[in-house]
């Protein structure tokens, strides 16, 4: 379990923390859940139960991936973020701007 995955944003005001917990039995992983309460949406996975989204009250909708064999890695996206790559300084009392 983690109580706050992105602490960081947290502090700031960014939306984008998250709860995590998960259940893993005999070292392998058996369900998981993502909740982002500053947006109201959870994502969950359980094994032979798929993947779900959820957006506040509506209904679940699942989720699909293509198999990881038709997909060309050389056109993947990867996007990572963290408080390092920010301008934001404290004593500037400036707000929180992404470069």
């Amino acid at each position: 379990m983690d109580p706050i995955d992105g602490t960081k944003t947290f502090i700031y005001g960014v939306p984008l923390f998250s709860a995590l917990i998960s259940y893993v039995e005999n070292n392998e992983p058996i369900i998981g859940v993502i909740s982002f309460p500053a947006l109201n949406q959870i994502i969950y996975a359980s094994k032979n139960g798929g993947c779900w989204f959820q957006n506040g009250d509506k209904k679940p909708v699942r989720v699909w991936s293509e198999s990881a064999k038709k997909i060309n890695l050389a056109s993947a996206v990867v996007s990572v973020s963290g408080i390092h790559s920010t301008t934001f300084d404290s004593r500037e009392e400036k707000k929180l701007s992404f470069i």
